[in-house]
């Protein structure tokens, strides 16, 4: 019987730990070994206050092993957190009292995988039941949306009409400060009071909506951290158009913008990137009551971009500011942050936010920027089935500096890819034997893909692909976005 016991706790997934009447380790199993990652020969036999004066995270353990020990009652069902060379772990046990004396069996079982899954499923079906209201709300805000504007877009043309009219015909102007035309004049014209201004607020702000209905919808979508589809933009055009717009939000607000990131573009289209941007500087501004100062500045280095908001207002509250739903504003959707953590993935990027010394907060956003580079020795799987275009894209990736290995069928692209070191997939849709997706199966998850089509379908098949990060371009594509793409996607050997 003890040699079968033996065999059991060898075999068994789940840990278990031991001590005898005298408080030492008796039994530690190779799965407690796997949890604790610290062998068994260097605990058997030790004590409690030995294990406890070993640190992280046997300290924990001998610590919930000695108290079950001195209040003598089994417990179950209990939860603790390890911090191991793994990280940090989520741990769920029993205590069991084997005598009164003080012997007592610790089973355990890692839990964080377990929890981060059952935590992931519970989102999606959450955002599975928002996601149908947001989509049926979408659809009725649309067509006023749309309206809207195209009725702001008609009354500028019509005020800018009228000053052309005025200016012909008295082309000193009104010295009176009057209206002419429908048209403040005069000192009165440059006021954010002015009517040709609050068209311009009216048209942006429905703009803004628009966009981020548009955003919102696509990041709810459960396929959305699995693919973007093409998107490639200029980032200080971006930045200075989002504060234009911020500055005529908040009249008199003080933004100031530094950058010095020349030409720099993201994987972002100019949309998801004027939301993330407008996000940062519009909550920079609500917290300082729409006055600032808030401080925007663009840096670049080492093929990334930094983008830094910064404002003082009350600083940080307590909390995960990108969890979804989480707001401290009244009436606040808490989707704003969670967005934006959501675009700056999608884009192979990171954000962080800090509190300012002094007071305030800062967000800091890193974005990989195009930089054709980063080709240079990449070795490129390239399939495509028609002839011209592998070799014109071939040509091209090769003037990069880029290692290509081109195939024109989905067996083909499957043995060469068996060779490895590849640092990119560039993927024709259809095939004369089957599609992308054929080949994605035997991919390394880690090896991107651009993908290719001039099937406008072929986009959704993102969600289709194993997890990794994936781009789609449709044909016919402009040469250089393509490349600019490209360097975006590789990674490194």
């Amino acid at each position: 019987m003890e040699d079968l016991a033996q065999t059991v706790l060898e075999h068994v997934q789940t840990a278990a730990l031991a001590v005898d009447e005298r408080g030492r380790l008796r039994v530690c199993n190779p799965a407690a070994e796997r949890v604790l990652a610290v062998p068994a020969t260097e605990l058997l036999e030790r004590s409690l206050d030995e294990l406890r004066a070993m640190g992280e995270p046997l300290s924990a353990v001998a610590v919930a092993l000695e108290e079950a020990r001195r209040d003598g009652e089994s417990r179950a069902r209990c939860q603790m957190t390890l911090r191991t060379d793994g990280g940090v772990r989520t741990i769920g046990y029993s205590l069991s009292m084997l005598k009164r004396t003080g012997e007592v069996a610790m089973l355990f079982a890692d839990l964080t995988e377990t929890l981060v899954k059952e935590q992931r499923e519970a989102e999606e079906r959450r955002f599975a039941e928002v996601g149908r209201i947001a989509s049926a709300m979408a659809h009725e805000l649309k067509s006023p949306l749309a309206t809207i504007r195209l009725y702001s877009e008609l009354l500028l043309r019509g005020l800018q009409s009228g000053e052309g009219a005025a200016s012909s015909s008295d082309p000193a102007g009104d010295p009176a400060g009057g209206v002419a035309g429908g048209v403040a004049r005069g000192p009165a014209a440059g006021r954010p009071s002015s009517v040709r201004d609050q068209a311009e607020v009216i048209r942006d702000q429905v703009r803004r909506c628009q966009e981020r209905l548009t955003a919102i919808l696509r990041s709810i979508s459960p396929q959305t951290g699995q693919a973007a589809l093409f998107g490639l933009a200029e980032l200080e055009p971006v930045v200075r158009s989002v504060v234009r717009d911020q500055r005529r939000r908040f009249p008199g607000a003080v933004i100031a913008v530094r950058a010095s990131v020349g030409d720099a573009k993201v994987g972002l289209s100019e949309s998801d990137l004027a939301s993330l941007v407008g996000n940062l500087v519009g909550n920079a501004l609500e917290v300082s009551g729409g006055k600032g100062p808030v401080a925007v500045s663009l840096s670049r280095s080492d093929g990334h971009v930094v983008v830094r908001v910064a404002d003082r207002g009350r600083g940080l509250p307590e909390g995960d500011l990108f969890a979804p739903f989480f707001s401290t504003k009244a009436g606040g959707t808490g989707l704003g942050l969670w967005l934006v953590r959501r675009l700056v993935t999608a884009a192979g990027g990171a954000v962080e936010a800090a509190n300012r010394r002094g007071g305030g907060a800062a967000f800091r956003v890193v974005l990989p920027v195009a930089d054709r580079a980063a080709l240079r020795g990449a070795r490129v799987l390239l399939l495509e089935d028609d002839r011209a275009l592998c070799g014109a894209l071939g040509t091209a990736l090769e003037a990069c500096g880029a290692e290509v290995r081109a195939s024109a069928s989905v067996a083909e692209a499957a043995e060469e890819n068996a060779r490895g070191g590849h640092c990119l997939a560039v993927l024709d849709f259809h095939l004369p034997d089957g599609d992308a997706t054929d080949l994605a199966r035997v991919l390394s998850p880690d090896l991107p893909v651009l993908l290719m089509s001039g099937d406008g379908q072929a986009a959704g098949v993102a969600g289709r692909l194993p997890q990794r990060r994936v781009r789609f371009v449709p044909k016919p594509f402009d040469l250089d976005a393509f490349l600019d793409l490209a360097s975006l996607l590789v990674v490194t050997p």
